[in-house]
């Protein structure tokens, strides 16, 4: 149909003109080559076979040049891996059911000094190398790291990071005969199952002769989050956020230029009377000062040029911007833009607790993910070594952990710390489950209160009458309400002690001084 409505167009002297920009207004040269990354009508891999080199490059240019970018990138790395990362819980029991605490203590202690430095090339602690992961995963859509059994050190185990750009997605091969597909530079089996890796040895333009090279899936941690199914390859996260962006940049850009062009008022001369022109009126030229005055010449007469301002539109197109860019990545507006105009606790404590679950499920993934195999392969490789020495050489024996992500302080610790409170006392929670919402561990915690309490016994104190039940709390908060300008009561003050106490807790390490201070401050309140 299309071949005689083209010759129906020639018989009356016209031809059909292709549409070489798939639907894109013409002129718009940036504005189509993004939209060839959005449009999509085929599987996810052969778009991403042409175009994962382009959203890469994108990416890691917003990462370095954007502030936006940088400021979710730094959210992300803070509310999943934390300051001081996740920590290793050992759950090893024995034949009767109990903890077993002599092992435990030893598999945590040997983790703890393998993840100092567990990386290859010795740069990196662990911690810090989870946060350049977790941001490659972010930037590039995905993440590479080879475990390395043998590696000599004391555990015969290290990890090595592979950047995206050294796995040649360029790399296709169809399945013929016992050959298996590659697929992005991933080998696959008839499954879709990964079988191995081809990888560059370097990178292009490095002045070295590099090939390519298979590593087996089994010594790989691909770490991405597949948007369908049967996905070989990561897209990166700020794919939904890339043209809002430009949007964005393109406005302040376009008003930027406006409001300089508002302020470059000046005067305008303009010839009045062509026949009454003075011959010093052709090039006339001033130079205005502060305080002085001119005469114009006969002929010419005076006009001011005062471009308009663009108007007050800009921060609200902005503020606007940023939300849909904050909803593409699942954070809060207010966090994301650091703008907490017009907040209350309500709307503070909703958003938190939205963008809490979705760190959650991030740290839930990045624990299946990369600490769960990263673990089994380490306790392999130091069994075998004789760095970690239990009762059995069979890791699987061992593998009974919990990792403790990192947690969040309560939004308003008195009526949150008070329902954890009432909750407890009636058995609808426990002490465990609501320190491990804030990255504690009860274990450690309650090490700690022994420290403590040995302390206070050497000063000669005693805490035991300083407890702070929910109805102390809620008698005092209904004093407060009805007379605020009353007394502290005793309840006011234990409450003080208990939340000073949370806040010492919450340190990583046990600091004596702090807690004598607290002890010098308690005997002078008595």
């Amino acid at each position: 149909m299309v071949t005689w409505f083209n010759r129906a167009l020639r018989a009356v002297g016209l031809r059909r003109i292709k549409n070489e920009s798939n639907g894109i207004p013409t002129g718009s040269m940036d504005f189509g080559q993004l939209m060839k990354w959005i449009m999509s009508s085929s599987t996810l891999d052969r778009d991403l076979h042409g175009q994962l080199d382009i959203q890469r490059r994108e990416a890691r240019r917003l990462a370095r040049e954007n502030p936006l970018v940088k400021q979710y990138l730094h959210l992300l790395t803070t509310n999943v891996i934390g300051s001081t990362g996740m920590r290793l819980q050992a759950q090893v029991r024995n034949n009767d059911g109990n903890l077993n605490k002599i092992m435990n203590d030893r598999i945590e202690a040997a983790w703890g000094e393998f993840w100092k430095s567990p990386w290859a090339d010795g740069r990196l602690s662990g911690v810090h190398g989870e946060h350049v992961l977790l941001k490659a995963v972010a930037n590039d859509g995905e993440a590479f790291v080879r475990m390395v059994p043998g590696y000599p050190n004391k555990f015969g185990f290290a990890l090595q990071m592979i950047d995206a750009e050294l796995v040649d997605h360029s790399y296709n091969s169809a399945r013929t005969g016992n050959d298996n597909e590659i697929r992005l530079g991933v080998e696959i089996d008839s499954w879709g199952r990964p079988v191995g890796f081809w990888c560059w040895s370097g990178f292009a333009g490095q002045g070295i002769d590099r090939k390519r090279i298979f590593i087996p899936a089994a010594e790989i941690i691909h770490l991405y989050d597949p948007d369908r199914i049967a996905q070989t390859r990561g897209v990166t996260w700020h794919y939904s956020i890339m043209l809002p962006l430009k949007m964005i940049n393109g406005f302040v850009e376009a008003a930027l230029v406006a409001e300089r062009t508002a302020a470059c008022a000046f005067p305008v001369f303009k010839q009045s009377d062509l026949s009454d022109i003075d011959e010093n009126a052709k090039d006339f030229k001033i130079e205005l000062n502060p305080g002085s005055g001119f005469t114009l010449p006969a002929g010419l007469s005076m006009e001011s040029f005062t471009p308009s301002h663009p108007g007050d539109r800009l921060g609200d197109f902005i503020k606007a911007g940023q939300r849909f860019i904050s909803s593409g990545w699942g954070v809060s507006y207010n966090a994301l833009a650091n703008d907490l105009e017009g907040v209350n606790y309500s709307s503070m404590r909703s958003g938190l607790l939205i963008e809490r679950d979705r760190w959650r499920v991030l740290q839930e993934w990045w624990i299946d993910r990369f600490r769960t195999p990263v673990y089994a392969e380490f306790t392999r490789c130091a069994l075998l070594t004789g760095a970690l020495k239990l009762d059995s050489r069979d890791p699987a024996e061992f593998s009974a952990v919990k990792w403790i992500p990192r947690g969040w302080l309560w939004v308003d610790p008195l009526k949150d710390v008070n329902a954890a409170v009432i909750s407890i006392e009636n058995g609808l929670g426990c002490r465990t489950d609501y320190l491990a919402e804030q990255g504690r561990d009860f274990e450690d915690v309650c090490e700690r209160l022994k420290d403590e309490k040995l302390v206070a016994t050497a000063a000669g104190l005693d805490f035991s009458n300083a407890a702070v039940t929910a109805k102390d709390v809620n008698k005092q908060t209904e004093a407060d309400q009805t007379d605020p300008e009353a007394t502290p009561t005793l309840a006011r003050k234990n409450a003080t002690r208990l939340f000073a106490l949370n806040a010492l807790m919450n340190d990583e390490l046990f600091d004596t001084q702090r807690l004598q201070e607290m002890v010098n401050l308690y005997r002078t309140e008595e």
